[in-house]
């Protein structure tokens, strides 16, 4: 079985003082961080005049790192909170490069499919009591079961929302009434999308929330690979009594991985793609594979495209069943996109054929 570990690093940018972005590195969503080295950028700053009507939020984009050092290709797949964040987040990153460039054995790469979530703070930013009181109302909603009037509200009360603190909440809420509906992969999708900062980590009462219930979600869907990296960030945050079972449940799911036995894994291109979560124009559902062979089979609907996207090469190939494609080492590390009709169904085969 490979492994879904990479190396790890956290950028911290400084736009406008007192207005922060932290930006977060992965070769693919669900991986561990990778270390590009020392990021420098020119005139990285936040326009003072849209401070006061911008409030908070977060990008999270797709980008290529070259040679040189130099960021390019992005491409926006999330954000949360006022839009002028995404011309911003795309404007001061491609500014940036990183020095010296990465190098593998003394020469230079190119890495493709890096993702980052580039988060807004304002730490004088205002509590916002009408908001947090909605969100309350909303919260005793689902509490007596009243989902479809709870999902109304919620998405009414996300257009007034504009601090971070907010936006999680309501990103943690709409996880709920997506789990409440039995759609266990939106759900997931948005506890994968909610930025948890690893610095403070081990004092941010969101962050162990959130990544316990990643990770319970992910571990009832035999999502091994994403387990794996989501647990090892739980580790370094506050200890909930709940921990111990979930890992005892990723033991168990680690033992059927490495046993050579094919991994079965429900895929469905999402119907519900917002822009938190993903590009309505374009759903496709992801997963990162635990072996390095895949096939589709029992798809129900239309399927478009099979998307490898890598670390060294993005390919793509049209999503029929019954093929079977083994993703060469030389790519480096992979995640798996299928597009396709929204709400179609198929099943993923993860395995390491014989020989």
């Amino acid at each position: 079985m490979r492994t879904p570990f990479l190396f790890k690093a956290i950028l911290a940018i400084l736009l406008f003082s007192p207005v922060a972005a932290d930006a977060q590195i992965a070769p693919t969503a669900s991986h561990e961080h990778i270390d590009l080295g020392k990021k420098v950028c020119k005139d990285s700053q936040f326009p003072q005049k849209e401070r006061g009507k911008t409030g908070e939020g977060w990008v999270s984009f797709r980008t290529k790192l070259q040679e040189d050092g130099k960021l390019t290709d992005f491409k926006v797949i999330a954000n949360a909170g006022n839009k002028v964040f995404v011309e911003t987040a795309l404007k001061n990153f491609s500014k940036c490069a990183f020095i010296p460039p990465v190098d593998e054995n003394g020469k230079k790469i190119f890495i493709e499919n890096i993702y980052f979530n580039y988060v807004f703070l304002q730490p004088d930013l205002q509590k916002n009591k009408e908001v947090n009181g909605k969100l309350e109302a909303i919260r005793q909603l689902v509490k007596e079961g009243k989902i479809e009037e709870a999902n109304s509200s919620l998405e009414a009360v996300e257009q007034d929302a504009n601090r971070f603190v907010d936006l999680i909440d309501i990103a943690l809420l709409h996880a709920t009434l997506m789990k409440s509906k039995g759609r266990d992969d939106i759900a997931l999708r948005y506890l994968q999308m909610v930025p948890v900062l690893d610095e403070p980590i081990e004092s941010d009462p969101n962050a162990a929330k959130v990544l316990s219930r990643r990770l319970d979600l992910e571990l009832k869907m035999g999502l091994l690979a994403s387990a794996e990296v989501t647990s090892s960030r739980l580790a370094k945050a506050k200890p909930l009594p709940e921990n111990a079972t979930l890992l005892a449940e990723l033991e168990k799911l680690r033992q059927l991985g490495a046993s050579g036995q094919p991994l079965a894994i429900a895929g469905r291109v999402p119907a519900e793609c917002r822009p938190m979560i993903c590009d309505p124009a374009i759903p496709s559902w992801e997963y990162v594979p635990v072996h390095r062979t895949i096939s589709l089979a029992d798809a129900k609907g239309r399927l478009d495209q099979v998307i490898l996207r890598c670390t060294r090469r993005t390919v793509t190939i049209p999503a029929t069943t019954g093929n079977t494609w083994t993703l060469p080492a030389k790519l480096g590390q992979c995640a798996v996109e299928v597009t396709g009709e929204p709400g179609a169904t198929f099943t993923l085969i993860d395995e390491t054929l014989p020989g």
